[in-house]
């Protein structure tokens, strides 16, 4: 008799089946209002997660049933069997322990009589030695320079579960730090994620249990050919590349020193992997402990509102409005832009155009509408590289309250701007820099100058395509 056989046999999964007849009609609108207070009963709270499973079908006589037959299939007996390190794994015959990988409390965890929690922690230690080294840039690559992409190579499990972490806790991650997945044998997926990247600056994390996997060693090999190539230098393997394996003779074979091979266990299932080594990516992304919330550079914000002053009244003159048509030009590269869509910079910009730029009339080629989108946008592109610059020149790291201050200097541009328009499209018929005079003429000026970059991208700048957003 197979396990379902004996499942289905059982007499306790036979009064949970006649159970679900009699409450499978049932409507949740009966039962809420049966039991009003039934949210608090059919819920769970543990380690900061909510679960809320009272909007099914159930009473309390089902969740008896259920405990019924939890009991019957001696389910409490095979979770003490999980965390005791015995091999309930049958199809190969191995313990399932990734909660040791989780296992803070540092209780001892036996496998085969050897407590595993020691050599969990020094892995766990050497990953983030390693990582502060990437992001301090201690590490260098072949030529001295500091390590700015990493490209985790994997497929499953290995690949999977680090990138769904990474973009989950992408508001958290150094944004100096590029961290990229490559999964698909298909060499256009290899391409389009290295395309834009700097081979001296890229590091690969080749993430293979056995370092045999078929589809990951061949986007390996790829990877090899592409620094090799770039740098002209087999030796720059070992500066490119590290390893999540237990392969040690592979690893080595590859070109990667062992030192640099971060290992995990056969009890660590593939699905279940992502707090072992396989997380590196993770780990080497999170923003460092010295990331500040505010820039120590020169500026600051009245830097910042200076230029927003700056900018809004010389979209008023006709420079101003030139400006604007060639920002224009630029726009369909920031539609497209993927970084756009996810960044902080993008929901305050959202913001302002959904409130503000549908009510907007206007005349002439620009309508006040489109003006104010082609303006916002360049100015958050702006501010986009102004941040970069200072994560890149003066290692400072912008926090969450001051990208908060940003977004109102965002948003006070706007009002500004609007006042410009409104100025501009009166009865006077002039424009937000005739109404200051001299000053708005000074203001111009130095918006032709050091100011006006906010005016003005970059000629062929592909920032949207190369940063983090």
């Amino acid at each position: 008799m197979t396990e379902r056989q004996e499942l289905l046999s059982m007499p306790e999964w036979t009064a949970l089946a006649e159970h679900y007849r009699s409450v499978r009609d049932l409507h949740l609108r009966r039962l809420f209002a049966e039991d009003p207070a039934r949210a608090g009963e059919f819920s769970l709270e543990a380690a900061g997660l909510y679960l809320d499973y009272s909007k099914n079908r159930i009473t309390r006589e089902t969740m008896r049933l259920l405990f019924n037959l939890a009991r019957a299939c001696r389910l409490e007996n095979a979770i003490e069997d999980m965390f005791s390190g015995r091999p309930i794994n049958a199809t190969e015959g191995r313990s399932v322990l990734h909660i040791a990988l989780r296992n803070r409390s540092n209780t001892p965890i036996f496998v085969n009589g050897q407590n595993v929690m020691p050599a969990v922690n020094a892995v766990l230690n050497r990953m983030a030695a390693w990582c502060e080294k990437i992001r301090s840039g201690q590490w260098k690559g072949h030529t001295g320079l500091p390590i700015r992409n990493i490209v985790n190579i994997g497929i499953g499990g290995s690949d999977l579960g680090p990138a769904m972490a990474c973009e989950a806790l992408r508001d958290f991650s150094d944004r100096r730090m590029s961290v990229r997945f490559i999964s698909n044998v298909d060499a256009t997926h290899f391409v389009e994620q290295t395309r834009d990247l700097n081979p001296v600056e890229t590091l690969f994390i080749v993430a293979s249990k056995t370092f045999t996997t078929q589809e990951t060693m061949t986007n390996a090999m790829t990877a090899r050919r592409w620094i090799t190539e770039k740098l002209g230098a087999d030796e720059a393997v070992c500066r490119h590349f590290v390893a999540v394996s237990t392969n040690a003779r592979e690893v080595a074979k590859f070109g990667i020193h062992t030192d640099n091979m971060f290992e995990f266990w056969d009890w660590v299932g593939g699905r279940y992997s992502l707090a072992s080594a396989i997380g590196l990516p993770v780990m080497a992304a999170r923003r460092s402990a010295q990331s500040i919330s505010r820039p120590s550079a020169p500026g600051g914000m009245v830097s910042w509102s200076r230029r927003a002053r700056a900018a809004a009244r010389a979209v008023g003159s006709a420079p101003g409005m030139a400006a604007m048509v060639v920002a224009s030009n630029d726009m369909a590269r920031h539609a497209r832009c993927r970084a756009m869509g996810t960044s902080r910079w993008s929901a305050a910009a959202s913001a302002l155009l959904g409130r503000r730029g549908r009510g907007l009339g206007g005349g002439g080629g620009l309508g006040g509408g489109g003006l104010l989108l082609q303006a916002a946008l360049v100015v958050l592109d702006r501010l986009r590289e102004l941040e970069a610059d200072l994560a890149a020149d003066h290692a400072v790291q912008l926090g969450d309250d001051l990208r908060a201050q940003l977004a109102l200097e965002l948003l006070a541009f706007g009002a500004l701007l609007l006042l410009g328009l409104a100025a501009g499209e009166g009865e006077h018929g002039e424009g937000a820099g005739g109404d200051e005079g001299d000053g708005g003429e000074a203001a111009h000026a130095d918006s032709e100058g050091r100011e006006g970059r906010i005016m003005r991208p970059r000629a062929g700048a592909q920032r949207c395509a190369v940063q983090p957003s």
